[in-house]
């Protein structure tokens, strides 16, 4: 157990060391402090834009003068002229000399089959009128990468009848639902969309043929960060959709072919999508790896479609048939069952992805089905997230991140 203490700040040549009153210290540049001051000369009160300039102070500033008052370390500039106050637990929060653990962020939970009948789920009724339910909704995507909306209004099996009345309430209900967390991006197939089978894109979605796992937008520069879909109509068999934990499937590949993770971590390979005659769509720069990670070595994204897979030249003799052994090393944990979960959609029951994380598939159907959805960026999702995660309980967000 920590012995607690009287925090307390030391100027040393070039940095200002708080120790904090668990006894842990941390150091921080002078420089860093001068540059971080949070007072409304240095950051805007309403716009939380930065105001201050780093070229109006000298890299080698030293503090008048530093205390540790009433939970803050308090550091003077200039003689008393001017004055930072910055928060213990936000210091520690951004703390880049040690680096202290974060119980904020929820742990990521990695899934296969076993989630079957377990996916987490919010009423749509809280969805739409509760921050709380709102947000539970999109921290379960942040965990789990998926969560339903359940009792999307209207229920029952009206849908079947396909009486255009109740086809309309029920589309504006799931296009509500996403306009609940941001706006709704837009792409050649529309910004929210209904589709069947009679191939109204030139993109095998739009037909009755079982579309193995992959994640969507592989193609754009910036593929969607969220995606929504809900079965607004069934007449025929068939047609489950099938979700795969991309960060899961991630993990065992690693464990089990480490070559292949860092093959398909550092090999990229052209995606395209050009099946509308006014669209040709390539990334940039590209070409985008299957396994994409953070500047610290994190997982952040999965990108992976097969069908949208484009010519491979740009990788070396040599790297080719390394590419091709652990594509297939991939594709094969990707379609073992154990890391399939299999989900009948059904009228009035909704689902959201995480598009960077997890990969849906659909199983081949006869008769015909309208499905609908749309996408959000991920910058909007995640927005949402923050800004409701402060709400919550009771804070700013934005003064504990800025």
């Amino acid at each position: 157990s920590h012995v607690f203490k009287q925090a307390a700040a030391t100027s040393l040549p070039g940095i200002t060391v708080v120790e904090f009153e668990d006894g842990q210290k941390s150091k921080f540049h002078n420089y860093w402090l001068r540059d971080h001051c949070k007072c409304e000369k240095c950051v805007h009160p309403v716009t939380y834009q930065r105001i201050i300039d780093p070229l109006e102070f000298e890299v080698d500033i030293s503090p008048s003068k530093s205390t540790v008052s009433d939970g803050s370390l308090v550091v003077e500039w200039d003689n008393g002229a001017h004055k930072s106050v910055f928060p213990l637990a936000w210091l520690k929060k951004h703390s880049y000399d040690q680096k202290f653990t974060s119980t904020q962020q929820p742990k990521l939970k990695l899934w296969g089959s076993e989630l079957e009948n377990k996916i987490p789920s919010v009423p749509y009724d809280k969805v739409m009128n509760t921050d709380e339910g709102l947000f539970e909704w999109l921290q379960n995507i942040s965990i789990y990468g998926l969560c339903a909306v359940s009792g999307v209004p209207p229920n029952g099996n009206v849908l079947f009848l396909f009486d255009s009345f109740f086809y309309y309430l029920y589309t504006c209900d799931t296009r509500k639902v996403l306009e609940r967390i941001g706006p709704i991006r837009e792409t050649h197939y529309g910004g929210f969309w209904e589709f069947t089978s009679g191939f109204e894109h030139g993109d095998l979605a739009y037909s009755t043929v079982n579309l193995p796992a992959h994640t969507d937008n592989t193609y754009y520069t910036d593929p969607a960060g969220l995606q929504l879909f809900h079965l607004l109509a069934m007449k025929g068999k068939g047609g489950e959709q099938v979700y795969v934990d991309g960060f899961n499937v991630a993990k065992q590949l690693k464990d089990l072919y480490p070559e292949a993770y860092e093959t398909l971590s550092n090999l990229g390979t052209w995606a395209n999508q050009a099946g509308d005659n006014e669209v040709f769509l390539r990334p940039s720069p590209g070409p985008y790896s299957v396994l994409n990670h953070d500047k610290a070595g994190n997982l952040f994204q999965v990108r992976y479609n097969n069908e949208d897979r484009s010519i491979i030249n740009n990788l070396s003799f040599e790297e080719v048939p390394k590419y091709y052994s652990a594509i297939r090393k991939w594709m094969k944990l990707v379609r073992d069952p154990k890391n399939e979960l299999i989900v009948p959609l059904k009228p009035g029951y909704l689902i959201a992805l995480d598009n960077w994380r997890v990969m849906h598939a659909r199983k081949e159907y006869s008769g015909s089905r309208t499905l609908s959805g749309g996408y959000i960026d991920r910058d909007y999702w995640t927005s949402k997230l923050r800004v409701l995660d402060g709400r919550v309980r009771g804070v700013d967000s934005r003064n504990e991140i800025l």
